[in-house]
């Protein structure tokens, strides 16, 4: 009987308590017959198959797995609409993701940086020279020092899931968006416009798979940060069109070691190939940079027999790359993906490619084995892509040798400054080049540079590669951003090697291997991390 208690006028009646269980006896036996053993093999079971059998499974499972390659095949190369992911916390919905790539696409792009002339200038014509002043005394070095140490931490976001490859900041000169490549072929996009105007939420956090979604972090009811998976291995460069040119600021292209070249369409939010190097060469050439004529009206390639004129060379688009197993890739816009050419002019990686500006059948590339060469691409394109490495040593203006490898080398904006990292622990700058005449630097001690700046590039095995990059807007002094392995983001003048900023701050935990910097507006630096984060730096909030 239960035990009848009053509480406020209700009877409450407990129940009688279990009686206790009966250890003695053994629990029966589940009912219906024994499951099958889920791991037990056929010859466990007593099961002999014969050898007809076992080459049946083994046929079916081929099969089987030639289709899963076919369909990941299939889906690799296939136009496609972006999709924003959520692995990353506070990251933003695919519906919030088209309508900011909408909003930056739509803006008015704008007018790229007129270089001024320098009363300095190589024989033959007068050349373009950057917005720099450089007197003797470098009196400019010292104003550029005091406008970068007013720069402050903005915020640091974690945008992508895996480390950061590359950085790219987009044009616009009313917003502030960086677009980030990581190692697992993830895009990332961040509206760093009103950053540091209130505590970011997601700082480092990763959303547990399966979990709860937790709020965005947000700017008026908008997220601030995406990204979606753009191909199937590391994103090795991103770039946009020269400004002035169609899609300058609104057709993203993206190069991966997934052997491919892909254009992002930011009005419409869909991805298509424009290069499927796997069709070139059999021995996967994964694609390591990308570059672009500077006025993306000029064509690199090939007319009925090789022959060429300046009026063709004028009427459409193109870029070239280069890849893993020592090929230079050229591809016309205008013509279909199957006329893409590509030249093995060496046996060995060519990480870097940059085409100058100002002469556009001129090319810097970066080589693993252990130098640098300028090509004449006229030359180059002239000839046949089946022919012997050593004949196209013909096509090199010239050359300059490193004890380690090059990993990087870069044209400024003029065409008469390159700007090269190498695993010798030095950057290299060489100034006043005549882009009119570069075959006279194999003149013995004429191609030497005219800086060489000491900085510890040993990276390691977890920390992407040091490149130091030309700043493009306009500066007293020319510039250039590398990363430190003190966490810090350094600010070089080139005619003096002088440091001239060393931007960090107290949260930064991460070497900022990824620099990049605003190519229209000064004071704005961008750092990208290992552990998918991005550092934003720029005159304080008001």
């Amino acid at each position: 009987m239960g035990l009848d208690t009053a509480k406020d006028g209700l009877a409450i009646h407990a129940p009688p308590p279990p009686p206790p269980r009966d250890r003695s006896k053994k629990r029966s036996a589940p009912a219906g017959p024994p499951l099958e053993g889920t791991r037990k093999s056929a010859r466990s079971s007593g099961i002999i198959q014969s050898p007809e059998e076992i080459e049946t499974i083994r046929i079916a499972e081929q099969e089987e797995l030639n289709w899963l390659i076919a369909q990941a095949q299939i889906a690799k190369h296939a136009p496609r609409p972006i999709e924003a992911l959520r692995g990353v916390l506070g990251s933003g919905s695919t519906q919030s993701l088209y309508k900011t790539l909408a909003s930056v696409a739509a803006e008015e792009q704008p007018a790229k940086p007129r270089p001024n002339t320098s009363p300095r200038k190589p024989k033959g014509r007068e050349v373009p020279r950057p917005l720099v002043n450089e007197p003797e005394d470098h009196e400019g070095e010292d104003e550029l020092r005091e406008s970068l140490e007013k720069l402050v931490l903005r915020d640091l976001v974690k945008v992508v899931p895996e480390r950061i490859y590359c950085l790219l900041v987009h044009p616009s000169e009313t917003k502030d968006i960086v677009i980030i490549g990581d190692k697992k072929g993830h895009v990332g996009i961040w509206d760093a416009t009103h950053a540091g105007e209130k505590p970011s939420v997601a700082n480092g956090a990763i959303r547990a798979t399966g979990g709860v979604d937790q709020d965005e972090d947000m700017v008026d009811g908008q997220a601030t940060f995406w990204h979606w998976k753009a191909h199937s291995g590391t994103i090795s460069s991103l770039r946009f069109p020269p400004l002035g040119t169609a899609g300058g600021i609104s057709k993203l292209y993206s190069s991966s070691y997934d052997c491919t070249v892909r254009v992002t369409d930011l009005h419409t939010g869909t991805s298509s190939e424009v290069i499927d190097a796997d069709k070139l060469d059999d021995a996967e050439p994964l694609v390591h940079n990308v570059d672009f004529t500077q006025d993306g009206n000029e064509i690199w390639g090939e007319q009925k027999r090789h022959l060429f004129s300046e009026k063709y060379f004028e009427q459409a688009s193109s870029f070239t790359a280069c890849d893993n197993n020592g090929g230079i890739i050229f591809r016309d816009l205008r013509e279909p993906m199957e006329t893409t050419r590509r030249w093995q002019v060496e046996k060995y990686k060519i990480g870097c490619i940059s085409l100058n500006p100002v002469d556009r059948f001129t090319a810097v590339t970066a080589h693993l084995k252990r130098e640098m060469r300028i090509w004449d691409l006229r030359k180059l394109l002239g000839m046949p892509t089946g022919s012997p490495i050593e004949t196209y040593d013909e096509c090199v203006v010239a050359r300059y040798g490193y004890e380690k490898a090059c990993t990087s080398a870069y044209f400024d904006q003029t065409g008469t400054r390159i700007l090269s990292t190498s695993y010798d622990d030095t950057i290299r700058v060489w100034d006043d080049l005549d882009s009119t005449n570069f075959a006279a630097l194999n003149e013995e001690g004429a191609f030497e540079p005219s800086q060489l700046i000491h900085h510890d590039v040993q990276t390691g095995r977890y920390c992407s590669v040091f490149k130091a990059t030309w700043v493009t807007s306009p500066a007293t002094v020319p510039i250039f951003t590398i990363g430190d392995m003190q966490r810090v983001l350094d600010v070089v003048a080139s005619t003096t090697g002088t440091r001239l900023a060393g931007l960090t701050g107290e949260i930064i935990t991460s070497v900022p291997a990824a620099t990049a910097a605003h190519p229209i507006t000064p004071g704005k630096y961008y750092g990208g991390t290992a552990a998918g984060k991005v550092s934003f730096y720029s005159n304080p909030v008001e």
